[in-house]
């Protein structure tokens, strides 16, 4: 190789280790940038606060939605149940099948807590129906077009938490952030309780109440809520919350109402401002149903709501007078006569007030029923049916049902219009009819038998033996059903669900009316010993005997637990002290008072709509 080879090849060789170097130090530059980029514009992050960014804007519309709700008039006491979690998450449940297994895999929740799920179709709808329950289109022509559906989160899932909630009272609503960037900037400043839940509302105490995620309050609700009617009032009692959330109870609030689901706290009477108690009494109208929820309050704040409980007050007693053709009103506290009302047909006997507080008439000597207005005693409607009845009771849904013993049958009637429904077989010479809380329909036949029928359609679904001349029924609490057998001076235990008799006990003579108070205890009218019998309504056995006036024959319990007796041939209806078995009165009625039937209210209210 000549020298000038040598030299090119040298030359050549330099100018190739300058490039290779000069390229790995470009190579190395572009590295550094495009970490600094990934840093920078990190996808992953960009859509998550691209994520972020739009929950933020959608929860900020809702809390503007509901302020405009508020602002335009919209019905501010039913803007969600108290005590419930809202979530955008749709289900089948609506609890979001939380009560049945949790199978969403939702947080647990406590203190008396619920979630809340609208179903698939309706959950984004604004009318009420959808996932937040409050109607905005009851104020868009005031408050202009406010969104045409809620917004849900852009996943919606249950996984870590990433869906929508809403908690009222007033309200709280909150999203899961999951970028860096918003969860330090809104989640943690944004005044409420979570740092990786951005919280908006006008009470962010809520929110706090859930913790992480969706959380656990801290404050439970009161259980075992019972209202107890008497006399122009209702006695409310509760049980503290199981779960105190580590601070002492300070006192309680009443919410009540004349409908379901709409209660609003009590501000005056026997049942506001209340401090650490257990009950409370409220004096009330007479003739309505009211509707109450409890919560608890501490420190932390007010607890959940406690399950809704309804009460009615009976303060009424209402006597057929079989011979004078009227009807005498009672008050039950004080025995006075309030009013006799004439009932243009003739022997009147069986007696059923209904939910509406109306007093439905059965006249045997018509062969119709006369509908009573509660509250005047004018004459609302008179319905042809059978003939010769005496035996009426009322039902759930208000329907009316007459026994016809002339006919073999027994009529149904719409509580609304006194239409006849229809009218099925039973057996010979109905006497008697109770309903029972599962709606079923029990008629006791004079030839010794009991039919059941099925409350919707009619239909027979047994027939029973039972004591000799059967003519008087109730049912108790279990769903027993009680006849009083007149030709075999005893009574028949009946099973509810199979017929089969249970027991048979021996009372006065001619037992006739027979009633169940509520505890559990069973009172018989005997027609021809003049005397009432109070049997254990568990073992049968007899508590007491109590004379009464002459051929007593309708019996009923009030509210109180007192105990009422028409005396037919006496001419006067008496009250007994229902613990006693002693006379508490003694009051004029009209001509041979008969009232068969739930002549206070008392069955239907207690046992028939289980408002105990």
């Amino acid at each position: 190789m000549t020298y000038k080879d040598k030299k090119i090849i040298n030359f050549i060789s330099s100018i190739s280790a300058f490039t290779l170097i000069e390229l790995l130090i470009v190579i190395g530059i572009l590295a550094v940038l495009a970490t600094v980029t990934l840093l920078v514009l990190n996808p992953a992050q960009m859509v998550k606060q691209s994520r972020d960014s739009n929950r933020m804007t959608e929860i900020q519309s809702i809390n503007q939605a509901l302020l405009m709700y508020q602002a335009f008039g919209g019905d501010t006491n039913n803007m969600g149940t108290h005590g419930t979690v809202y979530i955008s998450i749709p289900s089948t449940n609506t609890d979001c099948g939380y009560s049945e297994g949790n199978p969403l895999g939702l947080p647990s929740l406590s203190g008396g807590y619920l979630y809340h799920c609208s179903d698939f179709t309706h959950y984004r709808n604004i009318d009420g129906t959808g996932w937040i329950p409050v109607d905005l289109t009851s104020v868009q022509s005031s408050a202009g077009t406010l969104f045409s559906s809620y917004p849900i989160d852009p996943i919606n899932t249950v996984p870590g938490g990433l869906y929508y909630t809403y908690i009222p009272g007033s309200w709280a609503l909150s999203a899961t952030m999951e970028s860096d960037k918003y969860l330090a900037a809104n989640a943690a400043n944004d005044g409420g309780s979570s740092a990786t839940r951005f919280e908006l509302g006008n009470n962010l105490a809520l929110d706090a109440n859930l913790g992480s995620g969706n959380g656990v309050p801290t404050l439970g609700a009161p259980t075992n809520v019972a209202a107890v009617a008497g006399n122009q009032q209702i006695v409310l009692s509760w049980s503290a919350p199981s779960n105190n959330g580590g601070s002492s109870i300070t006192n309680y609030k009443v919410y009540r109402s004349t409908t379901s689901g709409s209660e609003t706290l009590l501000t005056s009477g026997g049942c506001s401002s209340l401090g650490n108690v257990l009950t409370c009494t409220d004096s009330l109208t007479t003739g309505t149903n009211y509707y109450y929820e409890v919560s608890a309050v501490n420190s932390v704040g007010e607890g959940s709501l406690s399950s809704e409980v309804v009460s009615f007050i009976t303060p009424y007693v209402w006597v057929s007078n079989h011979s004078s053709n009227s009807v005498t009103k009672l008050n039950s506290s004080s025995g006075s006569t309030i009013g006799t009302y004439a009932i243009a047909s003739t022997n009147p006997n069986a007696v059923a007030v209904d939910t509406s507080g109306n007093v439905w008439i059965g006249n045997q000597g018509s062969g119709n029923v006369t509908e009573l207005n509660g509250s005047t005693g004018a004459t609302i409607g008179i319905y042809s049916v059978g003939s010769a009845f005496i035996g009426i009771a009322v039902d759930a849904a208000g329907n009316v049902w007459v026994v016809n013993p002339s006919s073999n049958s027994v009529s149904k009637l719409n509580g609304s219009t006194g239409a006849t429904i229809g009218t099925y077989t039973v057996g010979s010479s109905p006497q008697g009819v109770a309903i029972a809380a599962n709606g079923s329909v029990w008629v006791v036949n004079y030839n010794s038998t009991v039919t059941q029928l099925n409350g919707s359609t009619g239909a027979t679904i047994g027939t029973y033996a039972v004591g000799t001349n059967s003519i008087g029924i109730a049912i108790d609490a279990s769903g027993n059903i009680w006849v009083a057998n007149y030709g075999s001076n005893n009574v028949s235990k009946l099973n509810g669900s199979t017929g089969a008799t249970i027991g048979t006990y021996a009372v006065g003579t001619n037992p006739w009316g027979v009633a169940v108070d509520a505890s559990g205890n069973i009172w018989v009218a005997n027609y021809g010993s003049n005397n009432v019998t109070e049997l254990n309504g568990s073992t049968g056995s007899t508590i007491g005997t109590y004379t009464v006036g002459a051929n007593p024959a309708g019996i009923a319990v009030d509210a109180s637990g007192n105990i009422w007796v028409s005396n037919m041939n006496s001419s006067n209806i008496q009250k007994l002290n229902g613990s006693t078995g002693a006379t508490i009165g003694t009051y004029s009625v009209g001509t041979n008072p008969f009232s068969m039937g739930d002549m206070t209210g008392f069955v239907l209210q207690h046992f028939v709509l289980g408002r105990r």
